[in-house]
């Protein structure tokens, strides 16, 4: 549907208010190893050396180099993307909402989407998992387009998921069914499934051909993301046939994906029965096609990262806010609100990972020691905005004692522990 100018100008400011808001709480210093290898892939692309991490992650690079140009900062342009992300999940979902829901319910979507603790998080880290919040409606609604009359849609939807796929790799394979769905709409001639599908070959050749002959050829490219076969073979139930595995994997999702929807978006879920009854089911199917796929992956297969849980958080969210609507436009609004203040309280004030970690002698105990519900309960914490101070002041510290110990042994080499294939230049970022 068209939107009107005065919701243009409304979106235009709330994107604008977000994104102010997100880079407002970034961290100061690099939170974690990936982020350091962005760092320095922004100077040199080597997936042989993790400058990033396979399977590579080109158009983000692209960006962040672009910016660093602009702002002389490297880390600062990569919290600027990633500030950017979070904003532009606000729009991009209630596009998708608005596909499905009024006025009211989609604008409590793109809030619980762009203002979640993992949203939070993400958007103060500089990691490109952020803009999986944004691609995966923006992609979504494009196809919802082209099978609702503007079939046109369909082809700027394979460029966008083309594009996207060079942020992060993974979108491609757990939106292609739905965008083979969205493919298969009787609206559709078949010339334009022909250019839809030359637009997502095509902007998909355009990072990965350039990607794979920078790494040495398809071989070494392979090489070079050996270790994520490694990790399948330890964490995939399907792999190993271990139950620890599909309990773990269980676990980590669960835990991210509540930190991802918030209080409204879990209770939603539960309620999607309610919606069932109410006959609501055939209109959503699309974005069940869009969350099966990926939930099968990360329970039989493999999690990881919390920010895989945004490649389903927009569909879902959608999903729970129309249960939630069952419930009447008066209970929409004071749980989604309730949840906003909720989830942004919690991570503004909880305290951070330091006090399950750390020990009387000062030193951090290893996460593995820690019980199965203190474990759980780290996994939450860690992303706090308390979490983010932390790893900040740890940074400084470590870089006063490396700063003091270099002006007395001016030859002193750093070793990267673990035999991790990082240059040494990462523990000084």
């Amino acid at each position: 549907m068209p939107i009107d100018r005065h919701t243009l100008w409304q979106l235009s400011l709330a994107t604008a208010a977000a994104f102010v808001l997100h880079f407002a709480v970034a961290g100061r210093t690099p939170a974690e190893w990936d982020v350091a290898n962005y760092l320095l892939a922004l100077e040199r692309f080597d997936l042989h050396q993790h400058r990033p991490h396979p399977p590579g992650y080109p158009l983000y690079v692209v960006l962040g180099r672009a910016l660093a140009a602009v702002v002389g900062d490297g880390h600062c342009a990569l919290l600027l993307l990633a500030a950017l992300g979070a904003a532009l999940a606000l729009p991009c979902t209630w596009l998708l909402a608005r596909c499905h829901l009024p006025a009211n319910a989609a604008w409590w979507t793109a809030l619980l989407a762009c203002f979640a603790p993992l949203a939070w998080f993400y958007g103060a880290t500089g990691l490109p998992g952020i803009f999986e919040l944004p691609a995966v409606p923006l992609v979504l609604w494009l196809l919802h387009r082209s099978a609702n009359g503007a079939p046109h849609a369909f082809v700027v939807a394979g460029a966008v998921l083309g594009l996207a796929s060079g942020l992060r790799p993974n979108l491609l394979p757990f939106l292609l069914p739905v965008w083979l769905l969205g493919a298969s709409a009787r609206s559709l001639s078949w010339r334009l499934r022909l250019v839809g599908t030359a637009g997502l070959l095509a902007t998909i050749a355009a990072w990965l051909v350039p990607m794979i002959a920078d790494a040495g050829g398809l071989g070494p490219f392979r090489e070079a993301s050996a270790y994520l076969d490694e990790t399948l073979q330890k964490e995939s139930f399907v792999r190993s046939g271990a139950g620890t595995a599909l309990v773990g994997n269980l676990l980590r999702a669960g835990s991210s994906l509540t930190l991802a929807l918030g209080p409204a978006g879990v209770l939603g879920l539960l309620l999607l029965p309610r919606l069932v009854r109410a006959g609501r089911p055939a209109p959503l199917a699309p974005l069940v096609v869009a969350v099966v796929p990926a939930l099968l992956f990360f329970t039989l297969g493999f999690f990881h990262k919390k920010a895989y849980a945004f490649v389903v958080t927009a569909p879902l969210l959608v999903l729970a806010v129309a249960a939630l609507q069952t419930l009447g436009r008066r209970a929409l609004t004071s749980t989604a609100l309730a949840s906003l203040l909720l989830g942004t309280g919690a991570w503004l004030l909880l305290p951070g990972e330091d006090t399950l970690l750390r020990q009387p002698d000062g030193h951090l105990v290893a996460h593995e020691r820690l019980p199965g519900g203190q474990r759980l309960l780290r996994h939450w914490l860690m992303t706090g905005r308390r979490t983010l101070a932390d790893r900040d002041d740890r940074v400084a510290a470590t870089d006063r004692a490396i700063a003091m110990e270099r002006a007395v042994h001016p030859d002193l080499l750093l070793v990267v522990p673990g035999e991790q294939p990082y240059d040494g230049r990462t523990l000084m970022q």
